[in-house]
């Protein structure tokens, strides 16, 4: 059983609001189209932005032109990439091409952390828009900066999306869900 990391070492506290983006970063993954909605939200003070994963001092230039620059922190691969995403309010995956089902998405779920998530790939397929997360067009910085303003705004709205995202991923995606559907398929494939 994990629990939530300290962030006290990117310089976060308890009151403070933090989104992860925790993926390798590869174009597709859209972190440029990430950090300008951060910029888009340098007024709010306590927001802070975890960039999670391999390669992502390519991005050190542009931060540093940032607003937000101060607050958006290049944690590097991390062992403890779940619970970091355990210890943050939104996990964003700003993806503006087409993935697979992304495992992160997956994770936050299960650790009650909402997602907002683009059109791109396969994270549509399991997040619920407006009850597990919220979907948002790819390539639109804008849609994601006002998402993020909506929920930092609305604790209640992210505790009802983080129960609601525990309750989908039990009731869903489990494991014996899963084996189960595959067993009623091919018995209906055998009769």
């Amino acid at each position: 059983n994990k629990s939530p990391a300290d962030l006290t070492e990117f310089g976060i506290n308890k009151q403070d609001f933090v989104l992860i983006c925790a993926v390798n970063a590869r174009p597709s993954k859209g972190i440029p189209v990430m950090i300008e909605a951060a910029n888009q939200l340098s007024d709010l003070k306590n927001l802070h932005l975890l960039l999670v994963g391999k390669n992502m001092q390519q991005y050190e230039e542009i931060i540093k032109q940032n607003a937000m620059c101060d607050r958006i922190h290049l944690t590097g691969y991390r062992l403890d990439a779940p619970e970091l995403i355990m210890a943050s309010d939104l996990l964003i995956q700003p993806s503006i091409s087409g993935e697979g089902l992304p495992r992160a998405v997956m994770e936050a779920m299960g650790y009650g952390t909402p997602s907002i998530i683009t059109t791109a790939g396969g994270g549509k397929e399991v997040i619920e828009n407006n009850v597990t997360g919220i979907i948002v067009p790819t390539n639109d910085a804008t849609a994601i900066a006002d998402k993020i303003r909506i929920l930092y705004s609305e604790p209640q709205l992210i505790a009802a999306m983080s129960k609601q995202c525990k309750e989908t991923l039990a009731n869903k995606y489990s494991s014996e869900l899963t084996v189960d559907g595959f067993v009623n398929y091919f018995e209906k494939i055998i009769t």
